[in-house]
């Protein structure tokens, strides 16, 4: 974490010192045994590093073993999903109006992922609406009809 910029370090996702409306959150996701806390931990310290404004870090996981204290973690809510090999469906959840009480602006990023410049564009973007939900569209689909 860098000195000179001021991050939200608080695990209460109530705390006061941020406005509820301009509250930033980085959510993640960690299920399984695919990926160990080094990825949340890791992913952690590139935001420090990449994100100049005021965030809270979240974790929703099954095993919260090792992840650094200054992530909140919770469990992962439930989804009636049908049988079958899990495909990243679980992250649907994050969507659910009441989660876990978090109140602002979140954005979601997969833990696997490599920040190498500032992302302060993700929460300072003007959508359209004020309830908009922003998603980049699938880049590879897209690519990939180009090349054809």
């Amino acid at each position: 974490m860098t000195s000179d910029v001021t991050k939200n370090s608080s695990t209460d996702p109530n705390q006061t010192s941020t406005n509820v409306a301009e509250q930033r959150y980085i959510i993640c996701m960690k299920w399984g045994d695919k990926y160990g806390p080094e990825y949340v931990n890791r992913l952690y310290n590139m935001i420090s590093r990449h994100l100049t404004l005021d965030f809270q870090m979240v974790c929703l996981t099954d095993d919260s073993t090792g992840i650094d204290p200054a992530i909140a973690c919770y469990p992962i809510p439930d989804m009636d999903l049908p049988a079958g090999p899990e495909r990243g469906w679980k992250k649907l959840t994050t969507f659910k109006p009441e989660l876990y009480d978090l109140k602002g602006v979140a954005l979601f990023l997969d833990i696997d992922i490599v920040i190498v410049d500032n992302i302060d564009a993700f929460f300072t973007y003007q959508a359209e609406h004020e309830d908009s939900v922003v998603i980049i569209r699938d880049w590879k689909k897209t690519l990939a009809h180009d090349w054809q």
